[in-house]
This record gives C-alpha cells, sequence and structure tokens, in this order.
C-alpha cells in the first residue's frame, strides 16, 4: 500500500510502477463530472470505475481482497478513511467471489490502520493488502464521488 496526493505526481513519479504512473497521469485528464460507471483505460488490463456513495461507520464496510488487480482509489469529492493491513500468509478470506468479480471480504482485521483521502489524494492497494474503503471520515455519513482505477499485476 501506498498513498500520495496528485499535486505531488510529478515529483514522485520516478518512485512509482510504470503501470500505476500511468493510471495516476490519466487521473490529472479525467473528466471528474462523468458519469457513474465504467471508464476505458487499457481494456481489461486498466479500467476506473466511477463511483458515488455515502461514506458509513467502520463497522458497517466491508475489508477486501483482490487477487488479479490492484486498485486505486482516487477521492474526487468528499472525504473517507480507508482501513488496511498486509494480507497474512495463508488467509482466507470469509466471503470469497474471485471467479465472478476478483474479490474476496473479511468480517475482520487483526493490526489494521487507517489512511484519510480527501479530493486529489489517492491509494495504491495490492492483492498483498487487505483494505476497507467507504469508511466516514467524521462523525456522519458525507457523500463521495471516487474513481477506483483496477490495475491488473
Amino acid at each position: 500500500m501506498f498513498s500520495g496526493h496528485l499535486d505531488n505526481l510529478d515529483r514522485d513519479a520516478a518512485a512509482l510502477p510504470a503501470d500505476i504512473l500511468q493510471c495516476l497521469r490519466f487521473l490529472r485528464q479525467i473528466d471528474r463530472g462523468a458519469v457513474a460507471g465504467r471508464i476505458e483505460i487499457d481494456g481489461e488490463n486498466a479500467y476506473g470505475l466511477v463511483q458515488e456513495y455515502l461514506s458509513a461507520p467502520r463497522e458497517a464496510c466491508k475489508a477486501e481482497v483482490h487477487r488479479l488487480f490492484a486498485d486505486i482509489q482516487f477521492m474526487v469529492s468528499g472525504e473517507e478513511t480507508i482501513g488496511y493491513a498486509p494480507l497474512p500468509a495463508g488467509a482466507l478470506p470469509d466471503e470469497a467471489h474471485f471467479e465472478e468479480r476478483d474479490v474476496g471480504y473479511f468480517r475482520s482485521v487483526d493490526g489494521e490502520s487507517f489512511i484519510h483521502l480527501r479530493p486529489d489524494a489517492y491509494a495504491v492497494f495490492y492483492p498483498s493488502d487487505i483494505h476497507r474503503p467507504r469508511c466516514q471520515a467524521g462523525n456522519a455519513p458525507e457523500a463521495v464521488r471516487k474513481i477506483v482505477i483496477k490495475v491488473r499485476v
């Protein structure tokens, strides 16, 4: 897992993997008012999902992991916290949908840390990272507009 802000992308570019950097540069040019749904980037190797929702209390949000794709979680508007932790070796999700949607869900996560995302900030989660998106940042749910880019790894 790593995080950053689009304002610092040029400075951070040398340290970023090429496929992630390509997608972050794509985010600089995207229509942030795009209709919710799928955005094509590089066929099945990279695509975006524009999402709009209300954040929720942490206990109501599912922790997830993927096998085929890394997630770039990019905040367009609103704020949320995202939990994350390393995926322990041999850990199996409580609910698995890998064949249909490349996702497995965990009911609980040991050693979870949280990152706060504000507009123009991003976080990258690899298949070795459990992550819990959609958590409210404050005391009440908030309207969030986010783009999640799926990058095949």
